[in-house]
């Protein structure tokens, strides 16, 4: 195996994000949230924060305050379906944000880096570092897309929306 310095393990990473990974936004969004606690229950919290009553809550949403009780009482059990839930953020003057995140603490591309550097780091490459930092990049990149090597993470076959770049990196990959 072939030793690869940190710095250019992060110039390949770079180049793999940029040419190959294509969750940018999902990757801000996720950095913003990964620290954050989950609190439940969001219904009761918002509207205690918002100095609401459920009385308040319930006209707003035309419906009995007994009915509203019990919408605060589903999402607990977590029985509230999402159309329900967005409506009463609307009552509470609130956008619902639907949202998921690794729960190891993770953004989403280290996950998918932790399943293929290892292999990666397994490719020929000659000293000069630019063509090593490629022939890495290209590697992780080649890997993403083995339908063979997916299968053997338990990733699906192929992403929507991958196409487009894979198609590209692929002309160039050397290996």
């Amino acid at each position: 195996m072939h030793t690869f310095s940190e710095q250019e393990q992060a110039c390949a990473v770079r180049i793999w994000r940029e040419e190959c990974y294509r969750y940018e936004e999902l990757e801000a969004a996720t950095s913003q949230i990964l620290k954050a606690k989950s609190f439940k229950p969001w219904l009761k919290m918002v509207r205690s924060a918002t100095f609401k009553s459920t009385a308040q809550v319930a006209k707003k949403m035309n419906i009995p305050k007994a009915e509203y009780y019990r919408l605060e009482k589903t999402e607990v059990s977590e029985d509230i379906s999402l159309r329900r839930l967005r409506q009463c953020a609307e009552a509470l003057d609130c956008e619902l944000i639907y949202f998921m995140r690794p729960a190891q603490g993770q953004n989403f591309s280290h996950l998918i880096l932790q399943a293929i550097m290892p292999e990666a780091l397994k490719v020929k490459a000659p000293q000069f570092s630019w063509t090593r930092i490629n022939r890495l990049a290209d590697r992780l990149v080649q890997l993403t897309h083995d339908p063979r090597f997916r299968q053997a993470q338990g990733w699906c076959r192929n992403v929507a929306g991958e196409g487009h770049a894979v198609t590209n990196m692929l002309r160039r990959i050397r290996i």
